[in-house]
């Protein structure tokens, strides 16, 4: 594998609206990021179950995979700076209407749900118009870079929010944490107002139905083997990883004791080596071939996943945490810019939110599985094991938690080997055409 080593920094053809998207993406992340630590917190506390954790992130979720195609379609066909900012005031108001019902007293996990939901129905829509947004204002050579940066925001904004709100919850109340959360999606909308954003160059393509506009991205993806075969190792890729995310947390809890500050600096020294990813790719860009970039981090956080699972000590997990967050830039940033790259602009927003649709159709499911598995499966063959799994995951709370992270970390580097043994994923830049 031969390594980029251009270190040109940043000529980006449009900076200041780039800038600008870019801040705004940040503080809804934080925004966001400082909620969903309050609430699993406070969910857990409620209930100690893994699965009441699950749902709340499933519900997120389940949008992106019911309205994935129809929001591509809204993408490409209309305005996408105001998409962004009629997003950006759905968030606002989800957070709005939590701080509501928590100040009253009148929550209960369904509303968060219920709440969830709503919010995922704006991020699934969100998503492909701010991939798109990126795309038409950059050139080419900046994709994986910008990519770098993209994932800055999602790494950085798990840096501060558990130390945020962590903060704001040992000072003051979840009510507080929502206020902020709310504040944050405002100042997001104020950086979008003054911006101007090129619309989508779709006025060659012929006029077709809403449903058939939808269900082009499924078409164009499906027509090319590459991307069906990148987009299938990313189906089982996630269904395994978003185990290992939704349990992260419960698995903490368990096993210190639930010492928020413990969890809360393990959770942050993974999002410290997010940021050092994200500085990474946004500089260096990774191997010269992406797809080999993409495949290499898959295997890396793979083996931080599974240590995560054999480490009984602090400083261990404090290690596995920074190791799997270091990985995920580069695969994102890589598989962004190797998409962009390859899909046309005036298309950008069918496919895009496609892929996400397919990619991600795989979190769902998991977390509907991880919380049952936890609480039914893994915890009692924890506590009931025998030498062996004690000597792998240890024993007590949390050990049948742990033993799932180590499987899961051992099939994450199969699925990375079997990537590379394909020839449509390993040569996926050479056989796709440029967009």
């Amino acid at each position: 594998m031969s390594i980029n080593t251009n270190f040109d920094g940043f000529h980006f053809k449009s900076p200041r609206a780039f800038w600008h998207i870019w801040g705004a993406e940040f503080f809804v992340a934080l925004g966001n990021g400082v909620t969903i630590f309050a609430i699993s917190i406070w969910a857990w506390k409620l209930t100690g179950s893994a699965t009441a954790l699950a749902l709340t992130s499933f519900f997120g979720f389940l949008p992106s995979i019911l309205l994935g195609a129809f929001a591509g379609t809204l993408v490409d066909y209309y305005n996408r700076k105001l998409i962004l900012l009629i997003c950006g005031c759905g968030e606002m108001l989800g957070a709005g209407f939590l701080l509501y019902l928590f100040s009253t007293g009148a929550i209960t996990l369904n509303y968060v749900y219920a709440v969830n939901f709503c919010v995922g129905c704006f991020s699934a829509v969100h998503y492909p118009a701010y991939q798109a947004a990126v795309s038409a204002i950059l050139p080419r050579t900046e994709y994986v870079r910008a990519g770098g940066l993209t994932s800055f925001i999602e790494t950085s904004s798990r840096v501060f929010s558990p130390v945020l709100a962590g903060a704001i919850l040992g000072l003051a109340s979840i009510n507080s944490v929502l206020a902020l959360d709310f504040l944050l999606c405002l100042t997001s909308i104020i950086l979008l107002a003054p911006i101007k954003l090129p619309h989508a160059s779709h006025v060659t393509t012929p006029k077709r139905s809403f449903l058939k506009d939808s269900l082009f991205g499924l078409k164009f993806i499906f027509e090319h083997k590459s991307f069906r075969h990148l987009l299938i190792l990313f189906f089982y890729f996630n269904l395994i990883v978003v185990f290992s995310f939704t349990l992260f947390t419960p698995m903490l809890m368990a096993r210190t004791n639930n010492n928020e500050v413990l969890v809360a600096s393990i959770r942050s020294m993974g999002a410290i080596g997010g940021v050092i990813g994200s500085i990474l790719a946004a500089i260096w860009g990774g191997f010269r071939k992406k797809t080999d970039t993409i495949l290499a981090g898959m295997a890396g956080m793979g083996l931080f996943i599974a240590l995560a699972g054999f480490s009984r000590e602090y400083a261990l997990l404090m290690v596995a945490s920074l190791g799997v967050s270091l990985t995920i830039p580069f695969i994102n940033a890589s598989t962004q810019a190797l998409w962009q790259s390859k899909v046309a602009h005036s298309i950008q927003g069918r496919v895009f939110a496609a892929r996400r649709m397919i990619s991600q159709m795989a979190a769902p499911i998991a977390m509907l599985l991880a919380g049952p598995l936890a609480d039914r499966v893994f915890e009692p063959i924890g506590r009931n094991g025998g030498s062996t799994i004690q000597v792998l995951a240890g024993t007590g709370k949390g050990a049948g938690m742990a033993l799932l992270f180590i499987l899961i970390g051992v099939t994450a580097v199969f699925i990375s080997v079997f990537g590379y043994s394909s020839k449509a994923i390993r040569n996926a830049e050479e056989l796709l055409p440029n967009a």
